[in-house]
Formats: C-alpha cells, structure tokens, sequence
C-alpha cells in the first residue's frame, strides 16, 4: 500500500493490465463486420493470384501476408467455431500426414511436413471465420476472382494464339509454369465463380456468364484433358441443378452457359488444326496406366502406414523422362500414408460431400457442390501429394475444401441458435 503524496491518504496501487486485457481488443476484432470482410477480400486476392503466377514467390507472399492479418480470426475460430466432422477429419488427416513423415526415407523431414500440415490448418481456421457471418460477401469476392481471371485469360490466350507457331500446349505464366497446374487453375476458378453467380439471389449477370467463355478457351489452350473433362462436367451439373431447382429464366442462362463454352471449345480446336487434335488423341493415356500399375505395387509394399509423405514417388516413363507422382490423389495418399491415410483422405472427401449436399437440398446452392465435383474428377486422373507448400494445388483443393468448411461452420452456427 501507498500514500497520496500531500494528502496523507493511503491509495491502492493503480491496476496494470495483464496480457490477456491488452490483447482482448485484439480479438475482438473478429467478431466486426469490417475486419471480417477484409479477411474474405484477403481470401479473395489469394484465390486471384494463382490465376496469374501460381508457382512463384509472389504467390507465397499473398498467403504470408494473410498470416497477421487474419491472426484475430483464426483465434477466434479456435475458440468458437473449429469442430464437426469434417474438421476434425481434415485436422487428423492434417497431422497423421505431417507424422508420416518420421517413417519416410528421410525422417528430419518430419518437420517440414509438419509446418506445410500446420499452415494448411492455418488457412482452415480462416475459412470456419469466413463461414460464421461472410457467406454471403465471400460469393461477391469469388464473382471478382471469376472476372480478374476471364481478362487474364483473354491476355493468355491471344497472345497463345498469336504468336505460336506449330502451336504445342500454353503452359501458363512464371518460371515454374506447368500446363496442367494452369489447366487446373482454370477450371476451378470457373467454377468457383460460376457456383457463386447460381448461389447468390437474383437473375445471374450475363457478364459474368460470359467470363466462362475465356476461361474455356484457355482450357483448350493448355491441353490438358482431365481439367477441361472436369470443368465441362461441372458446366453440365450446374446447368442439371438450376434446371432442377431455380426458374426458367436461370436455367436458360445455365444452358446457355454450357452452349457458349462448347462453341469456343469447338472454334478453338479448329484454329487450333487437325494436326493438334491429332496430336492430342495419340497421347493416349499419357502412360497413366503404368504410374498407376507401379503405384499398386509399391503400395503392397507397405499397405498398412504407407512409405510416409516424403518419400519421393518417381517412376520412370517413356524416353527418359519421370513421373513424379501418381496421377490419382487416392493412390497417392495410399503410396504416403497407407491405408490409414487414404482412409482419412476418402472420409474427408465424403464428409465433403454430404455438406455440399445438404447445402444444396437446404439452400439450393451450388458454390460448396460443383466445385468439389470438379475437385473429384481431376483427382481421379491427376493430383499427388496435398499436403505441400503454397502451390497450385492449394487452389483446387485446400481452397474448396475450405470453402466448404465455410458452410459447414455456417450450418452448425445456425443449428445451435436455432435451438
């Protein structure tokens, strides 16, 4: 105890805050509707940058950026939001994959494998934040992703279409560009936008309808044969759905979408020449076959827990080059982690679905459903490991996945105040 200088008086010592005090404003700030959508503009500007340099640093520093910002939202979402189902299940395949690591061939790895399993959780706690109130401003966000990608297209496919001379495959922007990446991006991007036109209230803009049109070209453009197969299932499911659920005046803009996108696949295949066409039906099955029939062997090999996630997965193909992964995500995940990891990855996946699902049958919206149709028929003949740093493959399958972990958050939050 002190004493009032000049009063005699004894005074209690002045309160100091602690930690917890000085950073409760901090936290608080997750529950404003300002910073929560600068957290969905954030998650917007990601998503948009894989459409124009997705495998360089530039595209890293976009996540990295995120990490502060959106620090107040993911330990909000620690609190009050993570669980269900699909989290948990995402959040042990998450940490069963980084733990693979200890039995791969190099087990130091282990913690690097943990670091790419904990930036990943990162970015889904971001998601359950955006799924508690921004549902709504996150469709607006990824109708602007839809547009920023249609005009980088444009750019990509008139200078492809230009400037080539015995035109082989547009691989896409960066030193590290990869045709199916650019491909993958494409579509999803598509259909993340395209879903989010069909989710929202009122008649879909012809605008960003005709953003698809781009997108599609470029999807010729690449070559790439699973994307395009994939994005053009996605059209026709969206398109089956509205049909099924919305007015006639959506429908026919669904169908007229699909129409649009069948007639620039058809005119660019013809500027493209019999010879491409050729070209790309003696592909065949681009030796998927055999990276499948090793991977089964390999995997017999250790069936149980897998070869662990760093264990390279090289197979030597025709002409000296090397696949260097399965070209299934299924197969792959049961080449890392085994039966176990495949196990958590299938339930992931239908845990997935039956969100989507009931999203659809509750809502009538497709953003959570068509972009994980599409995650799916990609996975079937491509994708290897998902647990990796910021790379394209965050795109089409962390960012659906997310946003599906968005409307789940949305649907348990709206099952507890309902009560």
């Amino acid at each position: 105890m002190t004493v009032a200088r000049g009063t005699g008086v004894a005074a209690w010592p002045r309160h100091r805050p602690g930690l917890r005090e000085t950073l409760a404003p901090v936290w608080a700030l997750a529950r404003t509707q300002l910073y929560q959508r600068i957290v969905t503009l954030w998650f917007g500007v990601f998503c948009a940058g894989f459409s124009l340099l997705p495998g360089e640093w530039e595209q890293r520093w976009l996540f990295y950026i995120g990490i502060p910002l959106a620090l107040p939202a993911v330990v909000h979402a620690t609190r009050r939001l993570a669980g269900g189902a699909l989290f948990w299940a995402l959040t042990a395949f998450l940490v069963y994959s980084g733990l693979s690591a200890l039995w791969s061939d190099h087990w130091l790895t282990v913690g690097d494998e943990l670091r790419r399993a904990f930036w990943i959780e990162y970015f889904l706690l971001i998601c359950c934040a955006i799924g508690e109130a921004s549902l709504p401003f996150l469709r607006l966000v990824l109708q602007g992703v839809l547009l920023f990608a249609a005009a980088v297209a444009i750019y990509a496919v008139a200078d492809f279409f230009h400037g080539c001379v015995d035109c082989g495959r547009f691989t896409g922007f960066g030193a590290h560009a990869n045709s199916n990446f650019t491909a993958t991006i494409a579509g999803a991007v598509a259909l993340l936008g395209l879903a989010a036109v069909f989710s929202g209230p009122g008649v879909p803009s012809l605008v960003l309808l005709a953003g698809q049109a781009p997108l599609c070209a470029l999807l010729i453009a690449t070559g790439s044969r699973a994307a395009l197969a994939g994005y053009i299932g996605g059209l026709v499911l969206t398109a089956a759905l509205v049909l099924r659920r919305a007015g006639k005046r959506h429908a026919a803009r669904a169908i007229a979408a699909v129409f649009g996108c069948v007639a620039v696949a058809a005119g660019a295949v013809a500027l493209l020449g019999r010879d491409w066409l050729r070209t790309e039906i003696a592909r065949g099955d681009s030796l998927r076959l055999h990276i499948w029939s090793v991977n089964l062997q390999r995997i017999a090999r250790h069936p149980w827990f897998g070869h662990g996630a760093t264990t390279p997965d090289l197979v030597p193909l025709e002409g000296g080059e090397i696949g260097i992964h399965a070209h299934n995500m299924f197969l792959a995940q049961a080449f890392y982690g085994g039966v176990v990891g495949c196990a958590l990855w299938v339930a992931v996946l239908a845990l997935a679905m039956l969100v989507a699902l009931r999203v659809w049958r509750q809502r009538g919206e497709l953003l959570p459903l068509v972009p994980l149709a599409f995650l799916l028929v990609v996975g079937a003949v491509d994708i290897g490991p998902v647990v990796v740093d910021v790379l394209p493959p965050w795109l089409y399958v962390w960012v659906v996945l997310g946003i599906v972990l968005a409307y789940d958050t949305d649907l348990r939050r709206r099952a507890i105040t309902s009560r």
